[in-house]
């Protein structure tokens, strides 16, 4: 069987999706509300976790996401969200395991990361952060590249 006919053959069920750790800090608000106009330099960095759970093609996802706003060197805010699903994956060859949970499953969970972290920069006194897309197959590609340059993951 081809590993398009496996793709399309597969089983990719979302049991949950939750808030598993959520972190907002917001120590310098007071100066960025009298500081006018200027908004902080933001930024970003996104990373995606797996595990394999007990029960058999059960599979726990979580998207890392940390956003540090800055201004004039000082930081003013800082979040920290790990979002993660439980999905069951059926009927995929081994070797295609990996991609689909570290790809396809990230996909499904971001909307909601988004969301979150728009609600929450906006709550906390900012404009609304809002995520570019994120391509999770390059993601994916370049840790691989990582991976195979350090493969001890010191770097």
């Amino acid at each position: 069987m081809s590993a398009e006919q496996t793709l399309m053959n597969m089983q990719l069920d979302v049991n949950a999706q939750f808030i598993k750790d959520l972190s907002f800090e917001n120590p310098q608000i007071l100066k960025m509300l009298q500081g006018g106009d200027q908004l902080p330099d933001i930024d970003i960095k996104i990373n995606v976790n797996h595990a394999s759970l007990e029960q058999e093609h059960t599979h726990e996802v979580s998207l890392v996401v940390q956003a540090k706003g800055t201004k004039e060197g000082t930081d003013v805010f800082v979040l920290e969200l790990t979002y993660a699903g439980i999905f069951t994956v059926k009927n995929i060859e081994e070797n295609l395991l990996h991609p689909v949970l570290m790809i396809e499953c990230p996909r499904i969970l971001f909307p909601y990361v988004r969301n979150i972290i728009s609600d929450l920069t906006r709550d906390g006194g900012y404009p609304p952060l809002l995520l570019k897309p994120v391509d999770f197959a390059d993601l994916y590609r370049m840790r691989l590249e990582q991976l195979a340059a350090d493969p001890k993951g010191t770097a």
